[in-house]
């Protein structure tokens, strides 16, 4: 029973992964707005914003995929 819910886990772990790789452009697209809100009104301030929030973004995605390989 152990081994199937460990299964289970790393299909739902795979799905969500792909589902965070293929919605890229979206998630872009929300942390682009979301700096500009919370950023001052200026574009150098909104691009020193945005950088920092994708970048993130991309070491996490990264780091989900090699969690998920060594995982399986």
């Amino acid at each position: 029973m152990h081994t199937l819910h460990i299964t289970k886990s790393q299909q739902i772990d795979a799905s969500i992964l792909s589902i965070i790789v293929k919605s890229r452009k979206y998630a872009y697209f929300i942390l682009i707005c979301l700096s500009v809100l919370v950023s001052p009104p200026d574009f150098l301030s909104d691009v020193l914003v945005i950088i920092p929030l994708l970048i993130l973004y991309e070491v996490s995605v990264t780091i989900s995929r090699f969690v998920h390989r060594k995982g399986s």
